[in-house]
């Protein structure tokens, strides 16, 4: 897989579009979470905003990674 690397003429949008694209085409799994939950991260305005959109967007991420998938129910 090659390198990320972000273009400075890109505005912040364009590149989290290209950073999810190239987390999906290295990790579908991943990049759809990452996809899905992205919207926890938008709206930060200050330090303080930005630390609680990042709370929420852990929180997210560790109770989607913690649900059982069907695959992997039936694995049990």
């Amino acid at each position: 897989m090659p390198d990320l690397h972000f273009d400075e003429t890109n505005d912040f949008e364009q590149n989290l579009e290209k950073f999810l694209e190239y987390m999906e085409a290295d990790d579908a799994e991943m990049g759809a979470l990452l996809r899905a939950n992205i919207g926890a991260l938008r709206g930060a305005f200050d330090d303080a905003t930005r630390r609680d959109c990042r709370a929420r967007f852990n929180e997210s991420i560790a109770l989607a990674l913690n649900q059982p998938t069907e695959a992997g129910a039936e694995q049990v």
